[in-house]
């Protein structure tokens, strides 16, 4: 069997199993034995993330209403493995799965590379838990806590994307190939290298340890294109969720790159900025009383596993109280004002 016939099969397999798991005739024993599917070869679960992320973006096409099937339409069985009787909206949805796997090579793939060389994945973590995570081109990412990054690798190129969160990056240098790497409006442009990207309330902040990293605006305002930011070791840039730029200026690694040894350190930084990293580490809710509190500026160092050392410093500080609610609810507000009660 050739490798094309083989992939063909594979994204065939995969579509049956994401139909038959929307078809909403899945059992616990047809879920076990995708599970078992799944973990029974890398290239199942490659091949089952493409036919979802195709499925997930048909949205997205044009006219795609014109390619999909009727409700009543006649289509391949869904999952004959699982030995089914399938209902109509069952066949239904494997109709505009088998749509998803068909524009896969369309939606995902650029133009001159074969099926199945794309090898897209999702990396997660949890409130508190920060994991290192190795890529497909030998590159290894340190994810930062509830954080997410979506990863795509074909023959020519190499995109990904930071959804939420903080990351920090080792780029295994590859000439022919360049590194992009999208975060909002803002675009890192690397062919190997070292590097920080926060992903806040307010802005995305890029921090250099190594190397040369190119940062653009993916969508700049106007016709003219926007020059982009090069940045070197020790240097820093922050870009607004427009993807306008500031300064580049240069920054602390010990104090920013804390994070990864389980710290957070600070220096004159926003009160929202603080907050915003450390509700990725508490399984509560940290809510401002007053607006204005967010905008305070802070220096401070607390461990990510001892967040009562933040609140202390702020209780001690005087121009903050910090109410603790049930629940884990912390709610940071001006000494002055009446106590909020909880909702």
């Amino acid at each position: 069997m050739t490798s094309d016939t083989q992939n063909d099969a594979l994204i065939s397999e995969a579509s049956d199993w994401l139909a038959y798991l929307y078809s909403g005739d899945a059992t616990d024993e047809g879920e076990a034995r995708f599970k078992a599917w799944i973990r029974a070869d890398r290239a199942h679960e490659a091949a089952f993330r493409q036919v979802n992320a195709a499925f997930e973006a048909l949205d997205q096409l044009d006219d795609i209403e014109q390619q999909l099937p009727a409700p009543s339409a006649r289509v391949v069985p869904i999952a004959a493995a699982v030995d089914k009787q399938h209902t109509p909206w069952a066949v239904w949805v494997a109709g505009v799965v088998a749509v998803a796997a068909a524009l896969l090579v369309t939606v995902y793939l650029p133009q001159g590379t074969e099926p199945g060389l794309a090898d897209t994945r999702l990396y997660e973590t949890g409130v508190g838990e920060v994991k290192t995570v190795s890529l497909p081109d030998g590159s290894v990412v340190t994810l930062g806590a509830n954080s997410a990054l979506s990863a795509r690798f074909t023959g020519e190129e190499r995109d990904a994307e930071l959804v939420r969160g903080r990351a920090y990056f080792d780029i295994a240098r590859d000439e022919a190939r360049r590194f992009d790497i999208a975060v909002g409006e803002t675009e890192v442009r690397v062919l190997g290298t070292a590097f920080d990207i926060r992903k806040g309330p307010e802005d995305v902040r890029v921090s250099v340890t190594e190397g040369l990293v190119e940062v653009v605006d993916r969508q700049p305002a106007s016709d003219v294109e926007t020059p982009p930011v090069w940045l070197r070791p020790g240097e820093q840039v922050a870009a607004d969720l427009s993807g306008n730029m500031g300064e580049t200026v240069s920054f602390n690694p010990a104090d920013a790159l804390s994070w990864r040894e389980g710290r957070l350190s600070y220096a004159d930084a926003k009160l929202a900025d603080i907050v915003a990293d450390a509700r990725r580490y508490h399984r509560g809710e940290i809510r401002f009383g007053d607006a204005a509190i967010a905008d305070l500026r802070i220096t401070t160092s607390f461990r990510t596993n001892r967040l009562d050392e933040l609140f202390a410093g702020l209780d001690a500080m005087g121009a903050i109280r910090v109410d603790r609610r049930p629940r884990g609810l912390i709610v940071l507000a001006d000494p002055g004002d009446a106590f909020e009660e909880e909702e």
